[in-house]
């Protein structure tokens, strides 16, 4: 020890930059171990947020895996027995977390719990059939809902893998219902489903931000599309570059925004002069939470998503 302290004094020259040395490498190693030290925090504090709210019609205990979007949606558009016309919207909030909602808990003004009046909101699962078999991001998300499988089957394993499986908007369209997918993400064509864009590039509607991929969906729900499928970025946009948490001012205005542009279609559906004899099914969902400035770790507020729904399901 004696010879490693004169050693560094050799190389720092005196005592006191040797003792700023020592400082400086203290606090790089707090800083790199501390978001680690402080997730059993934050996924108490998580946890609480949204137990407290009551809103949720299940816990952490009965997390309903996001694969099961897929064949709900699949129902409603092929074995309808309603009598009325099948429609569907789905629209994603991007990297938003579940325990953002307890702070819109106004049904007037929160398009989410407009939805879940009619039916429910609930808390689901990403990450994989078994906690750590997928990674906690963008594309294999989104890849779960459209596919109905996880990323051993359908081989999305990150941001930019190709689905070996049909979205579901693909093969609604290939079934002859007309079907739309809105976004900006280029990656949605450029590489996870750039074999269906090759061959359908009509159903692939991409805008350059948030408001034109709303102004694109309100179209298409004026211009009689059946299956209305959408992606709005700007939660994870902002989360990444001002955190993923509920006093994020940035975040929380990016999801209230979002909020907005759903109720703007939800007005647009129930204005439609055939409404009453349509059978609409409305989903909002997320595609994975976050932690900080990022995701893809299997921590809760990262792992757990959520959907509002508009109408009783059955999970198979």
């Amino acid at each position: 020890m004696v010879l490693k302290v004169r050693f560094m004094k050799k190389i720092f020259k005196t005592k006191t930059h040797l003792i700023v040395a020592i400082a400086l490498i203290t606090v790089l190693a707090v800083s790199a171990f501390l978001p680690l030290m402080l997730v059993p925090h934050f996924e108490k504090s998580f946890k609480k947020n949204i137990e407290e709210s009551n809103l949720f019609k299940n816990d952490f205990d009965s997390l309903i895996p996001q694969v099961a979007l897929y064949n709900i949606m699949f129902n409603h558009m092929t074995d309808n027995q309603s009598g009325k016309e099948p429609r569907l919207l789905f629209l994603g909030y991007d990297g938003l977390r579940a325990d953002m909602i307890p702070l819109a808990s106004n049904k007037e003004t929160s398009a989410i719990l407009r939805v879940a009046n009619d039916g429910g909101l609930f808390l689901g699962r990403t990450g994989g059939a078994k906690k750590g078999d997928q990674r906690v991001m963008t594309a294999p998300g989104w890849a779960a809902i459209f596919t109905g499988v996880w990323t051993d089957e359908n081989k999305v394993k990150g941001n930019k893998g190709i689905s070996a499986k049909d979205p579901i908007f693909y093969t609604f369209h290939t079934a002859g219902i007309d079907a739309g997918f809105y976004y900006y993400w280029k990656n949605f064509h450029t590489h996870n489903y750039k074999n269906q864009y090759a061959s359908a590039p009509s159903i692939f509607n991409r805008s350059e931000n948030d408001n034109l991929v709303t102004n694109q969906m309100l179209s298409a729900i004026s211009g009689n599309t059946s299956a209305i499928f959408g992606v709005l970025d700007r939660t994870d946009y902002y989360g990444h570059r001002t955190g993923f948490n509920n006093g994020g001012n940035k975040y929380r205005d990016s999801f209230t925004q979002s909020e907005k542009d759903a109720n703007r279609l939800i007005d647009a559906i129930e204005a439609r002069e055939t409404y009453e004899n349509e059978d609409w099914l409305i989903i909002i969902a997320s595609d994975h939470g976050g932690y900080l400035l990022s995701h893809g770790e299997h921590f809760l507020m990262i792992s757990t998503v959520f959907f509002a729904i508009n109408k009783e399901f059955e999970i198979n």
